[in-house]
């Protein structure tokens, strides 16, 4: 069963609760706009027709408040085509209308669907009663520039041409969110949400491990082409660290975290770099039982730069093997969460590598039974199971990824219950 809220935003931004006395006789508390968030992702309804983001992913930002609305037993799949058949007809962008069908309305219905009760009347009831007021004319422009931001709100939207099904989300935006949203993981989120058609967006993370000691900023080290080789990195192959090459280390991080932007090159786009580093990460993950933070963090490093790592000559095999090293890290919790990560980037760059892809799935399923078994963050094994969808690339393909570890389908979907792709693979198993 699959945990059921409702969002609750003042669209007034306080100035219904402020001026209200004034011009209404009474107090209202908000304007509200509202929406539902289930299966990772939050929906609502505007002049733009149903939309869907990550929660919190709206311009609204965070909501003023969060109600528990139960749970459903509701099927994703059966949800999307429910979502599909309303966006066409009864909520449709043309049908929004400030005052007599809008997002509450919309909320109300589906909190109706989902879990056999609606959204309290308080909400419902409300624009009526002030907008239909000389105040609430007022208000009515600002509301109206609100609604119109949120329809540009980075997300998908339900249409008669736009597949319903939704993939994984990534982290943060917050979002995503996605991996690592809300766990200290430091995760840039690459995108709001995505089609269930589509692979797993690449990870990239922004900071160092919580609990690693830092007091680098952001440029500590310069972009010029000084030290191109990063020869530094060698200091890291002792067995004691000095300051320096951790504040280098992390540093780098940071600097890979954006080589996306073409004024900011990749640092390790270098082939004399890439190798270097490869071997440091090696190194570090042969001691890390001693120095567990900075094998995870030159992790991260490599996660970030997969990509550079890759065509500066560095084999795809060389770095999978460092994600298999990851992944069976037991000593610390973050190492197999940075190696799901590593591996998911990495098949997403070398997708025609069937062999990586089957031996990287395997592992993948058994540490995901492994961390479910003990205890492990959501957020790592969110991350795990979106390498695996990578690996499969299908949802048919999960199936005998599942049996050789002795897994039924449920039982894999059942570790990351909100993973739409391991849910679709049950669904298919079942229909056949």
């Amino acid at each position: 069963m699959t945990e059921v809220k409702l969002y609750i935003y003042d669209i007034s931004q306080g100035l219904a609760k402020s001026l209200s006395p004034m011009f209404l006789g009474k107090q209202i508390d908000g304007i509200w706009h509202t929406s539902i968030v289930v299966f990772g992702h939050e929906y609502f309804f505007g002049s733009d027709g149903i939309q869907f983001c990550l929660p919190s992913g709206t311009v609204l930002g965070e909501p003023l408040e969060v109600h528990n609305l139960g749970r459903t037993e509701m099927p994703k799949e059966v949800l999307d085509e429910l979502l599909a058949d309303l966006s066409r007809d009864r909520f449709h962008g043309s049908r929004y209308n400030l005052l007599r069908h809008n997002c509450n309305n919309f909320s109300d219905e589906l909190a109706q669907f989902l879990t056999g009760q609606g959204i309290p009347a308080r909400i419902t009831g409300l624009p009526a009663e002030v907008l239909s007021t000389p105040f609430g004319a007022q208000l009515e422009q600002m509301l109206s520039s609100m609604q119109m931001q949120l329809t540009h709100t980075q997300g998908y939207h339900y249409s008669n041409s736009t597949a319903a099904n939704s993939g994984p989300t990534t982290a943060g935006g917050g979002g995503a969110a996605g991996p690592g949203s809300g766990s200290g993981s430091g995760q840039v989120p690459q995108s709001q949400t995505q089609p269930q058609s589509q692979l797993p967006s690449p990870i990239k993370f922004a900071n160092p491990p919580a609990d690693f000691a830092d007091d680098t900023g952001p440029d500590d080290v310069a972009d010029s082409g000084e030290d191109a080789e990063l020869c530094w990195l060698d200091a890291l192959n002792e067995a004691e660290i000095c300051a320096d090459s951790s504040r280098r280390l992390t540093s780098l991080l940071r600097r890979t975290a954006t080589s996306g932007d073409s004024s900011r090159p990749s640092p390790l786009a270098a082939p004399a770099a890439a190798d270097r580093f490869v071997s440091t990460l090696e190194q570090l993950l042969a001691r890390s039982d001693r120095q567990p933070a900075f094998a995870e963090l030159a992790g991260r490093v490599a996660v970030n730069s997969a990509s550079d790592l890759l065509a500066g000559g560095v084999s795809a095999d060389r770095l999978a093997n460092c994600a298999r090293r990851l992944l069976a890290s037991g000593g610390r919790a973050g190492l197999p969460e940075v190696g799901g990560a590593l591996a998911l980037n990495l098949l997403l760059l070398r997708p025609g590598n069937e062999s990586l892809a089957f031996d990287l799935g395997c592992l993948l399923t058994d540490r995901l039974q492994a961390m479910a078994a003990s205890g492990a963050s959501e957020a790592a094994q969110l991350t795990l199971a979106r390498a695996l969808c990578a690996a499969a690339r299908s949802a048919d393909q999960l199936a005998p990824l599942a049996a050789i570890q002795g897994l039924s389908l449920d039982k894999l979907a059942g570790l990351c219950p909100h993973v739409a792709r391991l849910n679709q693979a049950v669904v298919r198993a079942k229909a056949n």
